[in-house]
């Protein structure tokens, strides 16, 4: 698996939508760095959704969740999306888990 980037996934720098044309940027250091955030993103999204195990219940819901980050602007789907996704849905359910951990090891050490 490819190491996904914080630049897409936390939208550090804005990925170019489908409808900008990148023949029409003059300075190629530029029109790599656009080209380059494309492939980082199309990279980052088809990673996030393949990690996901459609098999069991819960990557099935997951799946759910996560299928409609592709829109008109970027059509093979917005890695930040996904991501936003995933970690709003998830972070009750992360601290509801981290207080119980936290709980359960000072119960164990106090007694």
């Amino acid at each position: 698996m490819r190491e996904l980037d914080a630049r897409v996934l936390l939208r550090k720098e804005v990925v170019p939508d489908d409808a900008t044309d990148l023949n029409k940027i003059t300075n190629e250091d530029e029109k790599k760095k656009k080209e380059d955030l494309r492939e980082l993103n199309e990279d980052a999204y088809e990673d996030l959704i393949l990690s996901i195990n459609g098999e069991t219940e819960v990557g099935r819901v997951v799946l759910q969740l996560v299928r409609g980050p592709k829109t008109k602007a970027l059509a093979d789907g917005e890695a930040n999306e996904v991501w936003n996704r995933l970690t709003g849905n998830f972070k009750a359910f992360l601290r509801a888990f981290q207080t119980k951990r936290k709980v359960q090891f000072a119960f164990h050490f106090r007694y």
